[in-house]
């Protein structure tokens, strides 16, 4: 799958988001292939439509709650941002 690069953090690591609990969860990737803009991994605990953080993150505990934020100018399939709670 092809990931945003700006999702990606220390190289080899991203945040999913648990759709039900709302919390982090991070996961160390193995890049297939990328370029400026986009990491292609091969990771099959990571399923399709799964939700990936892709704002930077200053703190960005395991298990910490986040709140999902509709973005007005994007399209629906991506309209979403992420804030972490603290």
């Amino acid at each position: 799958m092809a990931i945003p690069r700006s999702a990606v953090r220390q190289l080899d690591r991203v945040f999913l988001v648990d759709e039900g609990e709302l919390t982090l969860t991070s996961r160390t990737i193995d890049a297939v292939w990328s370029d400026e803009t986009h990491v292609i991994v091969r990771d099959a605990s990571i399923r399709e439509g799964a939700l990936l953080a892709t704002t930077q993150l200053a703190y960005a505990p395991e298990g910490g709650r986040v709140e999902i934020i509709a973005d007005p100018q994007a399209d629906e399939a991506s309209a979403k941002t992420l804030v972490v709670e603290q």
